[in-house]
């Protein structure tokens, strides 16, 4: 009885994992996109991360790139300033740009780093 019981724990595991494969998200088109990932490994979100479909940021991006002259038209013509919150607004609404984990380090390095 208690075999069973252990193998029903170790196939309940597997059965969650395998229904946690389709990833669901929205693409640089603002189309919905699926894409399959495997379940070995690493746990699943840092699988999806990893995944370039899924245009998840967790590195900061150079503070240029907040600019006007950037490369993510967060500005409007003529504006001369923004405020913070609007620039990093955008992207957990617009599909267009990367999803940032930390938005504080998304917009405060100024180290370079490209988009």
């Amino acid at each position: 009885m208690s075999a069973n019981i252990g193998t029903a724990h170790s196939k309940i595991s597997e059965a969650i994992q395998q229904a946690y494969c389709i990833v669901v998200t929205m693409s640089e088109k603002n189309e919905i996109q699926a894409f399959k990932i495997t379940v070995d490994g690493p746990s699943l979100f840092a699988k999806i991360k990893a995944d370039n479909h899924a245009r998840i940021q967790d590195t900061a991006t150079s503070a240029e790139a907040f600019l006007p002259e950037g490369p993510y038209d967060l500005w409007r013509e003529g504006e001369k300033s923004r405020r913070l919150k609007d620039l990093v607004g955008p992207f957990a609404l617009s599909p267009q740009l990367p999803k940032m984990l930390n938005t504080k380090a998304g917009c405060l390095s100024t180290k370079g780093r490209g988009p």
